[in-house]
């Protein structure tokens, strides 16, 4: 499956005044902007936290992706309890962790 989205990794970074966030690729010193989340009307926190999901997107995505491949695959239930346990929890939590920024 082709993906036309801005290929991750991608990071965000708070602006030199505080009032937002841009999230972007790692290709050079920005490469792609692909959002940018403000934080004027909410409080910083919440913006931060906005900012670290949308930048967890890509990665998220590929988890997924690779699930639900898995899953069309008609798997037997113990390939299912090994896939979650082995490849699908450790990944999961990873990227979540990325997202939640611990």
């Amino acid at each position: 499956m082709i993906t036309i989205h801005t290929p991750g990794p991608w990071k965000c970074q708070k602006s030199n005044d505080g009032k937002f966030y841009t999230i972007g690729d790692r290709q050079s010193s920005w490469g792609t902007r692909v959002a940018e989340v403000y934080a004027d009307d909410i409080d910083g926190y919440e913006a931060k936290a906005n900012a670290a999901l949308i930048a967890a997107a890509p990665e998220l995505y590929v988890v997924l992706d690779e699930f639900s491949a898995f899953m069309g695959g008609n798997p037997t239930q113990e390939a299912v309890v090994s896939y979650l346990w082995l490849a699908l929890l450790p990944r999961s939590t990873a990227v979540l962790k990325k997202a939640r920024e611990e």
